[in-house]
């Protein structure tokens, strides 16, 4: 098998923008280092959007098959030979589960398994996900009540 330079370039390419989905949060962070408003904030921020990466990514996509094929008709003429007929599936099926009857039926459900499904027993009880969830939940409050309550001394 010989792949062409478009499909090593795509290969390469959809690496970088699964890599890049993995360190949105990185974008996040970096950006809060700079100030409100300034173009590396935004510039940081936009990068940081899940939504961006992939259409960001083809984008590069189709400049680097009109730079590899030298014309830009190229890249129109590749990209208008693909069928979406499954990104398109894909993109209704995740519009419709982020509605918000569909989030809240999820829910339910699954806290309804979390409250009949035994995990595990401490002293003797039964301890469920939403009791280890509650627990989580308890612990980071404390443990925000105590950085609150170090910084006050600081200051």
């Amino acid at each position: 098998m010989n792949p062409t330079p478009v499909e090593l370039l795509a290969t390469v390419l959809f690496a970088l923008a699964v890599l890049h989905t993995f360190c949105v949060k990185r974008f996040a962070h970096w950006a809060h280092q700079y100030p409100s408003g300034s173009v590396r904030e935004h510039l940081l921020h936009f990068l940081a959007e899940t939504e961006v990466v992939f259409g960001l990514w083809a984008a590069v996509l189709f400049l680097g098959i009109a730079a590899l094929s030298g014309s830009l008709r190229a890249a129109v003429d590749y990209l208008e030979g693909l069928k979406f007929t499954e990104p398109q599936f894909v993109f209704v099926i995740m519009v419709v589960a982020a509605t918000r009857p569909v989030v809240a039926l999820a829910e339910t459900l699954i806290s309804l398994a979390a409250r009949l499904i035994p995990v595990a027993h401490i002293d003797g009880l039964p301890l469920d996900a939403r009791s280890v969830s509650d627990e989580i939940a308890a612990r980071e409050a404390q443990r925000k009540g105590r950085e609150d309550e170090q910084r006050t001394r600081v200051a």
